[in-house]
């Protein structure tokens, strides 16, 4: 089954009516409370997205070749910010199944390994046209609650999601120079809520979020940009024993702080006690 199909699933598995059972409530849940809605806002910071060897070229007025070095380009994206909203539902006590989406914004930056001279005369040429990139991101998790008998609770989770990057230029060989590009990722979260009131709590959660790089590396010989005095071309990674050295997963780390609501459900009504099945007879005498 492919993962698109997997995110209906996720949504119908939230429309089963599954109550939670009164008595396995904690302290300060409300009673029959099912249902959760959350409104977060995130930062996330991105290790590099693509390392690739580049040839630098020093050109003269004429445009002639008067030098050249070779350097690792690394390509990365700076922090981003993010906001979004989450629906969940819990199954008992400590178990709940969630589903989320996220836009955020990024933004390319690149660097350069090498002699500094080299160095500076290469990050003269511009990463993209436009490095302004936008993000949507969703997921789908199952959560484990970690019982504390407090109002502050933590959780583990673990599922899987997707990621979208789009510009409005293309990415620097993102895909073939693709101007979006999706990422299935898989994702494990720990976190923790403290409750605010009996319908209302904060939470703050870090996620570590993983998928195949969206910057595929350059065909070898492609010219990556120009100025007026140095041209970078791409060249071939570094083979080695099972694969060459270009980057091919990236690790994130996301951060994110939100409030979470719980409608109350209705009162449980006490049973009636059972009826004993003796019958009363006058006292004798």
């Amino acid at each position: 089954m492919s993962s698109r199909a997997l995110l209906p699933l996720a949504l119908l598995a939230l429309a089963v009516p599954l109550p939670v059972n009164p008595q396995e409530a904690e302290p300060g849940d409300a009673p029959g409370a099912r249902w959760s809605v959350g409104a977060f806002l995130g930062t996330t910071g991105y290790p590099d997205l693509q390392i690739q060897p580049v040839l630098v070229e020093r050109l003269d007025e004429d445009g002639a070749v008067i030098g050249s070095n070779t350097l690792r380009r690394h390509l990365r994206a700076e922090r981003s910010g993010s906001v979004g909203l989450e629906l969940g539902m819990a199954m008992g006590r400590q178990w709940s199944i969630s589903v989320a989406g996220s836009l955020g914004r990024t933004r390319l930056t690149q660097s350069f390994d090498g002699p500094e001279e080299w160095a500076v005369n290469a990050a003269e040429v511009p990463v993209a046209e436009d490095p302004g990139i936008g993000l949507f991101a969703w997921m789908a998790a199952v959560q484990y609650r970690i019982t504390t008998g407090l109002p502050l609770s933590t959780y583990l989770r673990v599922g899987f999601g997707s990621e979208r990057w789009r510009s409005d230029a293309a990415l620097p060989a993102g895909a073939g120079g693709a101007q979006a590009v999706t990422r299935y990722s898989g994702l494990a979260v720990v976190g923790g809520e403290y409750q605010l009131t009996p319908t209302l709590a904060v939470g703050v959660r870090a996620n570590t979020v993983v998928f195949r790089t969206p910057l595929m590396p350059a065909v070898a010989g492609t010219e990556l940009g120009r100025t007026d005095t140095v041209v970078l071309t791409a060249q071939a990674p570094a083979a080695r024993r099972f694969a060459d050295e270009a980057l091919e997963l990236v690790r994130t780390t996301r951060l994110e702080l939100g409030l979470t609501y719980r409608p109350a459900g209705a009162a449980v009504e006490p049973e009636d006690p059972p009826e004993s099945d003796e019958t009363t007879s006058p006292p004798h005498q």
